[in-house]
C-alpha cells in the first residue's frame, strides 16, 4: 500500500522591526533639559557673612595700635621698652589712629631727637595687623668722651651721648677734647671715618701689646695725640690719613728708639706718610 507522504507547512511570520517605544513612553534619545539648582537661604546667608567678614577685616586693618613692635640691633643704651614707650607717647594724636594718616616721619624724627644714639630708623606698616614695626639701628659706643667739663659716650658715628652713669662702659678708653668747644648730647664731634681711624690705631697698638694711657683731641684740626704708659712723649696722628700706615710708622719708631736708646723729649710725629719726626 503506498505510503502517504504529508508535507508539514511551516507558519511564516512577517519580519519584525523596532518602531520605538509604545505611545506615551519617553524616548531614550530625547534631549533632557538640565534642572537648575535653586539657591537656598542658607547659601545666601553664608555669602553675606563672608562678605561682612572681608569688609570688617579690611576696616579693622586700617586702624593702628599705638604700641609698636621695636626691632633694634643693640641695647647698649636702653632696652626696647624705652624706645617703645617714646614712640607710644609720640603717636598720641588722633591723626596717628589709621594707616592713612599715620605720620611716620614725625615719629622717626622725635625718636632720633630724644635718642641721639639712633643711627637710622624706619617704620613698616603691616598689611593685615595693626601694630607698626619700628626698626632702629643703634650706633655702638666707642669711647668715653671728656669735654667741656662733662663726660659723654662717643659712638661709632662720632656723636656724643649723655648717659645717667658710666658704670656700664668701664671697658671703653677715654678720649679727652682739649679744644674747649661747647658741646652737648647729640652733637656730632667727629666723622664716622675719624672714629674708624682711632679704632684702627687702637687695634694695631693692642695687637703689638702697646699699653695706651691717654687719647687726646688737641685744638689742632684733624689731630689725635696718643700717649703710652711706658713713655713720657706722645705721638701725633693725622685723622684724615691712613691709620694702618701711621700706626706702622709709630710701632717701627718705638722699636728703633728702644734699640738705639733714644727717647724723644716731647713728641713723635707720624702724620706724614713715609716720614717720622720727633722732638
Amino acid at each position: 500500500m503506498p505510503r502517504s507522504i504529508f508535507s508539514q507547512s511551516k507558519k511564516v511570520t512577517s519580519p519584525s522591526y523596532y518602531n520605538g517605544p509604545a505611545s506615551g513612553s519617553p524616548s531614550p534619545f530625547r534631549k533632557k533639559v538640565p534642572i537648575k539648582p535653586r539657591s537656598s537661604w542658607l547659601n545666601r546667608t553664608a555669602i553675606w557673612l563672608l562678605a561682612l567678614i572681608v569688609i570688617g577685616g579690611s576696616i579693622y586693618s586700617l586702624f593702628v595700635n599705638r604700641s609698636p613692635k621695636i626691632i633694634l640691633n643693640s641695647t647698649a643704651y636702653h632696652p626696647a621698652a624705652v624706645y617703645r614707650q617714646a614712640a607710644f607717647e609720640q603717636a598720641g594724636g588722633l591723626n596717628y589712629r589709621t594707616k592713612l594718616t599715620y605720620n611716620e616721619r614725625s615719629v622717626v624724627d622725635s625718636l632720633r631727637l630724644k635718642f641721639p644714639e639712633i643711627s637710622s630708623a624706619s617704620i613698616e606698616m603691616p598689611i593685615i595687623g595693626q601694630s607698626p614695626v619700628i626698626r632702629l639701628t643703634i650706633a655702638a659706643p666707642r669711647y668715653i668722651y671728656i669735654g667741656g667739663g662733662q663726660k659723654y659716650i662717643l659712638d661709632s658715628d662720632g656723636v656724643i651721648i649723655s648717659v645717667p652713669t658710666l658704670d656700664n662702659y668701664k671697658n671703653l678708653l677715654s678720649l679727652t677734647d682739649t679744644s674747649n668747644i661747647k658741646v652737648g648730647s647729640g652733637d656730632k664731634i667727629l666723622g664716622s671715618d675719624a672714629v674708624g681711624f682711632i679704632d684702627q690705631v687702637i687695634a694695631q697698638c693692642q695687637s703689638a701689646r702697646v699699653p695706651i694711657s691717654a687719647l687726646t683731641l688737641p685744638a689742632a684740626a684733624q689731630e689725635l695725640d696718643l700717649t703710652t704708659k711706658d713713655a713720657a712723649y706722645f705721638t701725633k696722628f693725622y685723622l684724615g690719613g691712613d691709620p694702618v700706615i701711621q700706626a706702622g710708622q709709630f710701632l717701627a719708631a718705638r722699636h728703633d728708639f728702644t734699640a738705639n736708646h733714644i727717647t724723644p723729649g716731647q713728641y713723635l710725629d707720624v702724620r706724614v706718610s713715609g716720614k717720622v719726626f720727633y722732638k
